[in-house]
């Protein structure tokens, strides 16, 4: 369940060191398998790093003892504690954890900048990863040595404006009681579960106790894509995020290209809740052809040109052409929106240099679907030279209706596509 920010080093490190990485598999309750982690924990294991409170699930991991259990294998424990900082009274000394980390926009404080923290045994041993003034205690032609603690790792000029505003923050969270903002929260998790488990065809994804988990709600609507409910919920002064959250791994467990998450902090109170839910009920209580049509594809009113396109656009989308597999393409591309999850697969079959047959592949919302599907129509019989020409442009012709900027990425995933496959073949 973790971020790919605790996912992508490890898989860098373990390439450049040679190194295995075992996953302790989410069970069907959305909490990590002890059993499984108990097995996995071996006298091989160096290292176990695990997220304190998953960005996703919302659910709470069992940091000290995870521990306890590396230690007793002679392993080393770090936690990813920037969901759960802002929710959870946290103490290194308690959880016994050997690091902990996290991020300084997530307790209401200033964007790029964190905080590292390690038992000072284990900082000692560890060399400097940046290099410059700073964190040198005397410099040589022949050799340097470096600063004590925490010096030895602040090289530069550091964050000096976010690193008061973060220490700002921290105190004005410390001055309400990070006890206080965990037992809000557990209140308002428990009012927002019960009328979410109300909602016809709404699934959530994460624990149904309240104790274990934070406020965060991840959820599909049968039916609606999440960029669409996401669009929808907006329009209402509602903010969610749609996509895979930075979890594209956790999401693939449950077959998912994308979600609905709903977070709520202890600026929120009850109303806010009962805002989001009475929304999702009326978006659920309407058909699903009609919400798909009611406008939300196009950021403003149309003309009725455009309403020719719009209908044009949800016909491609729910009666998509060209769309399957050639499985002796000469050329084949697939692209993600990183943003979102929405996927497309081009395949390009090529005959003395055009393009004599195409078919595509993918999952996604109105725009990235419709786009794809109606690119496609205009690829067969070109050369390859004149496909390298179609531009932006010409595909936010092909839909001819007015794109949010939250929708660029979508309309322009399957030129993404066409583009790639169009390279590998240089």
């Amino acid at each position: 369940m973790e971020h790919h920010s605790n996912l992508v080093p490890w898989q860098v490190l373990a390439q450049e060191k040679g190194l295995a990485i075992k996953f302790i598999p989410v069970n069907e309750q959305f909490r990590l398998d002890f059993t499984k982690a108990k097995e996995m924990i071996t006298s091989k294991t160096k290292l176990v790093s695990v997220v304190q409170m998953s960005n996703v699930l919302g659910a709470v991991n069992p940091i000290k003892e995870l521990a306890e259990l590396a230690h007793s294998v002679g392993a080393v424990l770090i936690a990813d504690a920037a969901q759960s900082a802002a929710h959870l009274p946290i103490n290194v000394k308690d959880l016994d954890c050997d690091f902990l980390v996290f991020s300084g926009h997530k307790l209401c404080g200033p964007t790029g900048i964190g905080v590292l923290y390690g038992k000072k045994n284990l900082l000692e041993q560890l060399d400097p990863y940046q290099y410059g003034g700073g964190m040198i205690k005397e410099v040589a032609l022949e050799k340097s040595s470096w600063a004590d603690l925490p010096e030895k790792f602040e090289a530069g000029t550091p964050p000096i404006a976010e690193a008061v505003g973060l220490a700002a923050a921290i105190n004005y969270l410390q001055s309400l009681g990070m006890v206080n903002i965990e037992q809000y929260h557990r209140q308002l998790t428990q009012r927002v579960l019960e009328k979410l488990k109300s909602i016809p065809g709404l699934k959530l994804f994460g624990p149904d106790a309240s104790g274990q988990r934070g406020p965060i709600f991840s959820f599909t609507l049968e039916g609606i894509h999440p960029h669409d409910a996401g669009e929808l919920l907006d329009r209402q002064n509602i903010a969610v995020r749609a996509g895979h959250h930075c979890a594209q791994p956790l999401l693939n467990k449950f077959n998912l290209n994308g979600a609905i998450r709903a977070s709520f902090y202890f600026y929120n109170d009850p109303s806010d809740a009962d805002q989001l839910i009475q929304a999702l009920s009326n978006l659920v209580a309407v058909d699903r052809p009609e919400i798909t049509s009611s406008g939300l594809i196009a950021s403003s009113e149309l003309t009725e040109e455009q309403e020719i396109y719009k209908e044009n656009v949800l016909d491609h989308y729910q009666h998509p052409h060209n769309k399957g597999y050639l499985p002796a393409a000469t050329l084949a591309n697939k692209e993600v929106n990183q943003f979102c999850g929405d996927t497309v697969e081009i395949f390009l079959q090529i005959e003395e240099g055009r393009i004599d047959d195409i078919k595509w592949n993918g999952q996604g919302c109105v725009i990235s679907q419709a786009s794809i599907s109606l690119l496609s129509d205009q690829l067969g019989g070109l050369s390859l030279e004149e496909a390298e020409q179609i531009s932006e442009q010409k595909i936010l012709d092909l839909l001819g209706i007015p794109i949010s900027p939250a929708r660029i990425k979508c309309a322009l995933l399957s030129l993404r596509a066409l583009q790639g496959a169009l390279k590998i073949g240089q």
